[in-house]
């Protein structure tokens, strides 16, 4: 599947940021990405600050998320879906991590870690190469385009639960233990039980109507 920068452009609500900041010097582990984002030569003609420190690190999915809030099922775009999903995975990696024994505190200061992903050329990440962050209407006529490696419309790309554990030096079981939701058979109240499949945790819904499905669309954070 497809996976695309958010944009109201494609059906979206919002349209994903990223970019680069003229308060904050870029930080030494992300300026070899970042260089060589430059280097291709492919952002727009637009001015922005080259040695900024650049913007998103990663990407999650962000359009038509779905939700459960006082028992309603809802589906919402954005940052407010993604960011709580992403720091989701890293609560159920140190979860994991303090079932297994381990002494762990905390990840302290994550960021340059997950360069370090992209670095080693592990499967911490797909790389989005499609779509912008250029919403065309009421906002921002000019963008950032989604390209191979690092770029400030999807960082380093989309975050594969199960790598990004191992990068983190956790081990993730095949079968988890899943929390237990309350079920229902109202299209509003569906029974909810994460698992995991392959390289990541997927929340299956068991809807008594109909569902469509979209294309994946990314939104951006950290």
């Amino acid at each position: 599947m497809v996976e695309s920068v958010c944009s109201t452009m494609t059906g979206s609500g919002i349209t994903s940021g990223g970019g680069f900041s003229y308060r904050q010097a870029q930080p030494k582990w992300q300026r070899d990405v970042v260089e060589a984002y430059l280097a291709r030569g492919t952002y727009p003609s637009m001015k922005f600050n080259h040695g900024g420190r650049g913007y998103p690190d990663v990407s999650v999915f962000g359009h038509l998320f779905q939700v459960v809030q006082a028992g309603d099922t809802q589906v919402v775009d954005g940052t407010s879906a993604s960011a709580p999903a992403f720091a989701g995975m890293l609560t159920l990696i140190r979860d994991a991590a303090l079932q297994q024994g381990a002494n762990h505190s905390g990840f302290g200061f994550l960021n340059p870690v997950l360069y370090e992903g992209a670095v080693k050329g592990s499967t911490v990440y797909k790389d989005i190469v499609s779509g912008d962050n250029s919403c065309q209407q009421e906002c921002c006529s000019s963008g950032y385009e989604a390209a191979p490696g690092w770029d400030p419309a999807t960082g380093l790309g989309s975050v594969n639960f199960i790598a990004l554990a191992s990068l983190l030096g956790v081990t993730i079981p095949a079968s988890p233990s899943p929390p237990v939701f309350p079920s229902s058979t109202d299209c509003g109240k569906p029974e909810i039980k994460p698992v995991v499949r392959g390289s990541a945790i997927v929340l299956p819904l068991s809807l008594p109507c109909t569902v469509t499905h979209h294309p994946i669309m990314a939104q951006t954070l950290l």
